[in-house]
């Protein structure tokens, strides 16, 4: 057994030294070099376990594009400041952007700057291209340096792209009478349709290559599933609400895959004429309105002021979790969450369970940052308690589906941040946000609540006499070796380990 625990350890030392990047503590790391101007960091995962971020940094020539890749271990694959992907000129008011992973384990992002008017003699610039860079984890531009543009020009910025199987949609519109437009790109970067298509809302993958699509409609909150080629799959759209979106987000509906082809669906609706509801709806991959013909409200009776939501689902049954902030009559501030059936019967009681709650706040009290769910059915969560304006403490949580925590934890400490992405996976979560006075910040949290995989292995100290008399699967099972995953091991001195490979 000599071999096999020397190259035991020399694996072990292996796995402790490839963790080092990741943060091991509440402390969130810097994912980029620059500390001021920067806002709006999104990040996707890719199949392989990479991670890529784009952000913006203001300058006085305006916004430019950054992005960052870290491996699986967390290093940075893109230098200590990432990669500059956009540095045209732009007016002094941010674009939007959008990032997607690809199959090829690539990232997709989109942007707007104003390079049509490079070259003119302007006191300022004004005109917005539309423009999409396929980027790999080495660094190469795949779809050209400059991007893939179009002739359209916008008079103000909105971009948005989605992976659907081996392809990325790419969208854009206007803030005008002009209508928004999409269109699907392969992966080596061939526009699928010679002509745009006319389509404005949200879009999330079905079964095979097909789409569903969430928009507003004349009847109320729709969707329609189309194949790739942008034909409709149901004889005839679905209304998943009489209720249409009742605030100013550019993405307004909040959805998830039921894990069947289908998609569970939230968004804020108006309630009287001042306050606002949480209603929700499942549609299945054949059009079938799970909730009944209307979509069904978190929270009854109609009472308070709800808002922020965020919605995931539970793949194996189909149930799902939303999520809200919530201004109670009387001064009571709440974050709250609600579980519904598949077939839409409120699991939680009229009410909801309420994650977190106050007395006083700024703005709702809770930021809602993105919610998930794991094989086992139970729910993580992400929030912020907004303790100041300005200033947010923000923790991650993991609930059963009776409504009970099983631990809580805050990331970093007084953290001033604009925005912020969340991405629950089976083993691990994930979050980026930036601070003002320090960057881009990005932390992974186990789902058990602990910062490192090596949490609970026995820090008994390495002794090259003591050898490895047996090796066990976590169910108990002998093996002859470790493998990928959590295995016991059995040392000659009578200690037993718990190690992670892998």
């Amino acid at each position: 057994m000599k071999k096999f625990t020397s190259l035991f350890f020399a694996a072990l030392a292996l796995s402790t030294t490839a963790n080092a990047q990741w943060n091991t503590d509440k402390n969130p790391i810097l994912v980029s070099g620059q500390v001021e101007g920067l806002d709006g960091p999104m990040m996707v995962r890719t199949d392989d376990g990479k991670t890529f971020f784009a952000w913006s940094d203001w300058t006085s020539e305006g916004f430019k594009l950054y992005m960052q890749c870290f491996d699986a271990d967390g290093n940075k694959k893109f230098g200590d400041s990432g990669l500059l992907v956009d540095d045209h000129k732009s007016p002094s008011w941010r674009s939007d952007f959008s990032l997607a992973s690809t199959s090829d384990n690539c990232a997709v992002v989109s942007f707007a700057d104003s390079r049509s008017e490079e070259g003119q003699i302007t006191s300022g610039f004004s005109a917005f291209q539309p423009v999409f860079y396929k980027v790999d984890q080495d660094q190469n531009f795949l779809w050209g340096i400059d991007g893939l543009t179009f002739d359209d020009i916008l008079e103000a910025p909105y971009t948005e792209v989605t992976r659907v199987g081996d392809d990325t949609y790419i969208q854009w519109k206007y803030r005008t009478s002009s209508s928004p437009v999409i269109n699907r790109v392969t992966s080596d970067g061939v526009v699928a349709w010679s002509e745009h298509k006319e389509f404005g809302g949200q879009i999330l993958p079905s079964v095979g290559s097909d789409f569903i699509a969430i928009y507003t409609g004349s009847d109320g909150t729709m969707a329609q599933r189309y194949t790739k080629d942008f034909e409709p799959v149901w004889s005839e759209p679905a209304c998943l609400s009489s209720y249409t979106y009742g605030g100013h987000d550019l993405h307004p509906y909040k959805y998830d895959s039921d894990g069947s082809g289908g998609a569970v669906v939230t968004f804020v609706r108006f309630m009287g004429s001042s306050s606002h509801m949480i209603t929700t709806q499942h549609v299945s991959a054949d059009g079938e309105l799970e909730f009944g013909l209307n979509s069904i409200d978190v929270y009854t009776p109609e009472e308070g002021d709800h808002n922020y939501c965020d919605i995931t689902a539970d793949k194996n049954t189909g149930k799902s979790l939303t999520t809200w902030a919530m201004k109670g009559n009387g001064g009571t501030y709440s974050f709250k969450a609600q579980q519904f059936t598949s077939s839409g019967d409120r699991e939680s009681g009229d009410t909801g369970w309420t994650i977190d709650t106050k007395t006083s706040a700024s703005g709702y009290a809770f930021s809602n940052i993105g919610c998930g769910s794991v094989s086992n059915g139970d729910w993580i969560i992400a929030y912020t308690d907004d303790s100041y304006w300005g200033h947010y403490n923000l923790y991650v949580a993991r609930y059963d589906q009776s409504g009970n925590q099983l631990w809580k934890t805050q990331i970093g400490d007084l953290n001033e941040y604009t925005d912020a992405t969340f991405i629950v996976e089976e083993e691990c979560s994930y979050v980026v946000f930036s601070r003002d006075d320090t960057g881009i910040m990005a932390a992974r949290i186990f789902n058990d609540g602990t910062f490192s995989k090596t949490s609970g292995i026995s820090e008994t100290k390495i002794n090259d006499n003591v050898e490895v008399k047996a090796c066990y699967t976590i169910d108990g099972k002998q093996i002859s070796a470790p493998q990928k995953g959590i295995n016991i091991v059995k040392m000659s001195d009578g200690t037993t380990r718990k190690y992670v490979m892998k």
